[in-house]
């Protein structure tokens, strides 16, 4: 071993020509010496190539699982042991849950693999293994916590309704898809019927799905839009819904009325005029 010489065993005590030799240490260079023993005395030295004991290398080490949409960056490093021999290639492998094993050789020059084709939503285990030339070593895995996700869809069915005369209210309901991953928060976006949308309103709470807004001018078109937003990201806008609120005239005037059993004179304070529609909300007896 490394150029030092030692004597395994004196006699193996045997006419069998093969003998195993244990307590080696995989990856160092040996050389074995051979001599024959009859009743005459010993023969010449039969002298071995060098020789180096070797084992499947040790697992390497998951440095990094990324879920992405509809795939999953995995990357590694290499093993800390290769057994005593050099690394020849990596397996790395997929397997949805309850699903079966998707294997894949890669080149010894990459630490790194992209799986693609996969669900969103659904949960993957992935791992890696190393080769060389003793074989396949043992797996490092992550096992069933995978899941590729992208951003949610559109939101659906949005309307916008007046509320009252100083606010309006948008209505939706949840996308078709969540992306793989749950919604977090939905964006309120408003246009004034320019090319141009500007954020109106963050919305977490997620079960409401409506929002009130006041921030409004009479008389003015508004449209709308909402996004739904997941830990990927916000994705695309639904349909936008339009809506011009109303304006409110107010007026004062004398009118008669009938209080307390009493015909007299009702002085009505608040009328207002909205879609050519009066009504009158409040009245005081003059």
């Amino acid at each position: 071993q490394n150029g030092v010489q030692s004597i395994v065993i004196m006699n193996t005590q045997s006419t069998e020509t093969t003998y195993t030799v244990t307590g080696l240490e995989n990856g160092s260079s040996y050389i074995f010496q051979v001599v024959a023993i009859n009743s005459e005395g010993v023969s010449q030295v039969l002298s071995s190539e060098p020789v180096t004991p070797r084992t499947v290398p040790n697992a390497p080490t998951i440095i990094d699982v990324v879920p992405l949409d509809a795939s999953i960056e995995l990357g590694w490093e290499e093993p800390v042991n290769d057994g005593g021999s050099d690394i020849t290639g990596f397996t790395v492998f997929i397997q949805p849950d309850g699903g079966e094993r998707t294997t894949i050789s890669v080149s010894t020059l990459k630490r790194i693999y992209t799986f693609t084709g996969l669900e969103n939503g659904t949960s993957y285990t992935v791992g890696v293994l190393a080769l060389n030339v003793a074989g396949a070593g043992a797996e490092d895995t992550v096992e069933s916590h995978v899941t590729p996700f992208t951003v949610p869809g559109q939101p659906l069915s949005v309307s916008v309704t007046e509320s009252d005369s100083k606010t309006v209210t948008i209505s939706w309901k949840t996308p078709e898809s969540d992306g793989g991953r749950p919604i977090s928060s939905y964006q309120i976006e408003r246009s004034d019927n320019t090319e141009d949308w500007v954020l109106l309103a963050i919305v977490e709470d997620v079960a409401a799905l409506s929002f009130t807004s006041d921030d409004i001018r009479l008389d003015k078109e508004y449209s709308y839009r909402v996004r739904a937003v997941n830990l990927r990201g916000e994705g695309a806008p639904s349909e936008s819904s339009s809506l011009t609120v109303s304006k409110w005239a107010w007026y004062s005037y004398i009118g008669a009325g009938v209080g307390g059993g009493v015909l007299g004179t009702v002085l009505i304070t608040k009328l207002f005029c909205t879609s050519g529609q009066r009504r009158v909300i409040a009245s005081n007896p003059v």
